[in-house]
């Protein structure tokens, strides 16, 4: 347990939530809600299983030849690739793997609610202490950390 990386949170705070409570069980308790949102990076396997529903892949597909100008049919061919390999990942934070969804989005490839079913794939549930990569804190970690 990194105690003073969880000193340092228990002084400023749950973004979301405020201060943590003076009661060390109460503050353990706060930080190990399961109330935050990360984006994660997508395998190849979730990718297919995203490009598998609503034509999504065929749609990609096509856009090699039928897009509406090069750069669409460039984005396509790229999606395209991915889609076909094992060892990629897709980060819908990543400003690079953004700008690449949104130009499918733009291109008329895809339609915005494939950007967003993809985007909810990609999102995970956490607590704030898993957040910070500090696991699952226990009272005793608070109290430490409290001094």
């Amino acid at each position: 347990m990194d105690l003073a990386a969880l000193a340092a949170e228990l002084a400023v705070g749950h973004p979301e939530t405020g201060s943590y409570d003076g009661n060390d069980a109460a503050a353990a308790d706060q930080i190990n809600a399961v109330n935050r949102t990360q984006l994660r990076s997508l395998t190849m396997a979730d990718l297919r299983e995203w490009a598998a529903q609503n034509a999504r892949g065929l749609k990609v597909f096509r856009g090699i030849t039928d897009g509406v100008n090069d750069d669409v049919k460039n984005l396509c061919y790229v999606a395209d690739r991915m889609l076909g390999s094992d060892t990629t990942t897709l980060h819908p934070g990543d400003p690079l793997h953004a700008s690449l969804i949104q130009g499918l989005v733009v291109g008329g490839v895809i339609d915005s609610d494939d950007a967003m079913a993809l985007a909810a794939q990609a999102t995970d549930t956490v607590s704030r202490a898993d957040e910070l990569g500090l696991g699952r804190v226990r009272v005793g970690h608070v109290s430490e950390a409290r001094g």
